[in-house]
């Protein structure tokens, strides 16, 4: 348990400047430079010469390992909290300071911590894989701000801070509020006391804040403990987003109530496919087709199956050859097509005496005694 004491002048230099790895078995520490500008180490490194490797010497295999410090991270986001007005005057009158939330998960009272999220800020044109942290009005518990920092070594955006700070104008929930209307809906409490039966316990999971282009997603698992359990068991995924709340099974479930309710889609279960609401889709004649369909079904079958025992590697494999017999079924259908089209045969299969279609047939749609034999 490391406090951060920035606001306690006990921390009054602080710099990103070496990468340390030890080696799990033998303990051996190596330290490499990674600021080459910052003048404490340039002078470390003279006065004890071959300790700290050069920059040059980290691999591209340990570069991808590397990430954005979060003790540093705490640092900065504490001394944010006042710093990133620009205004004197409301810098001076406390009246836009900022805090860090406490983290509604428990009764510590520590604040919330440092999450490390793939996500797209507004001014990003793609996602990156940053390290984040909200802000909560001085005594207030809506929210401000949201800060990230791009966390991924070797990328050209590496160290970059950027802050979404919304308007005074709007207010959107705050951590703490967001895990109150968990234990306040009447359906979510019923769940929870549920999951309490017996000997078991309930644990919450990081509450995790995802900026959308329109608002900002809450997410949270929900974990119980059985009394011999060494590890607890994901049961429920709390998702709140523009108002709306979810409490499903799975984070995809809860993503689809919570997004359908957002944009006014109905969340109603599909009619049954004996209902007689549409025409059944249209089955192909050819067996290529039909045999490649099968596949596809049997691949889609066997996704699913692979997503209820939580196996990944099985998944991305049935997936694979889902697409694969998808295309087979397309490309045969399309060569059945083109050669339909080759026998020149219309709609009421009439021809004329030369082999080619009438250009008038018959109205009664018989071919009759009459057609050539091509």
């Amino acid at each position: 348990q490391r406090a951060v004491v920035a606001q306690q002048n006990q921390v009054n230099y602080i710099r990103n400047s070496v990468k340390a790895t030890v080696d799990a078995y033998s303990g051996d520490v190596k330290l490499y430079q990674w600021d080459t500008k910052d003048p404490v180490l340039k002078t470390w490194m003279k006065a004890f010469p071959n300790t700290v490797q050069d920059k040059s010497e980290i691999s591209d295999t340990l570069m991808a390992h590397l990430r954005y410090p979060q003790d540093l991270f705490k640092v900065q986001r504490e001394l944010l909290t006042r710093y990133h007005v620009k205004d004197a005057n409301t810098f001076l009158s406390g009246s836009e300071v900022w805090q860090v939330p406490d983290d509604p998960t428990n009764k510590s009272g520590d604040a919330v911590p440092p999450y490390y999220l793939s996500m797209k800020m507004p001014d990003q044109d793609q996602q990156a894989f940053s390290l984040t942290t909200t802000f909560t009005p001085n005594g207030r518990d809506n929210l401000s701000a949201f800060m990230a920092v791009d966390a991924e070594a070797g990328t050209e955006g590496y160290g970059k801070i950027r802050i979404l700070k919304l308007p005074t104008s709007t207010t959107v929930n705050g951590p703490k509020q967001v895990q109150s209307q968990l234990n306040s809906e009447q359906d979510i409490a019923e769940t929870i006391r549920l999951l309490r039966g017996g000997d078991s316990e309930v644990e919450y999971g990081n509450l995790l804040t995802v900026p959308l282009d329109g608002g900002l997603l809450y997410v949270e698992p929900v974990y119980v403990r059985g009394g011999d359990l060494k590890y607890p068991l994901l049961r429920k995924v709390l998702v709140s987003y523009g108002g709306n709340t979810a409490f499903e099974n799975t984070l995809d479930e809860a993503l689809a109530k919570v997004f359908g309710e957002a944009e006014g889609g109905s969340t109603e279960p599909p009619p049954d496919e004996g209902e007689d609401t549409a025409e059944p889709p249209p089955t192909s004649t050819n067996p290529t087709v039909r045999e490649a369909l099968s596949d596809a079904q049997k691949a889609f079958d066997a996704g699913q199956k692979a997503l209820e025992q939580k196996d990944l590697a099985a998944y991305a494999e049935a997936q694979k050859d889902l697409e694969e017999a998808l295309q087979r079924a397309e490309d045969a259908q399309a060569k059945a097509d083109e050669g339909g089209g080759k026998n020149g045969d219309d709609k009421n299969g009439d021809k004329g005496e030369d082999g080619k279609a009438s250009p008038s047939p018959d109205p009664t749609g018989d071919s009759g005694s009459d057609q050539g034999s091509g």
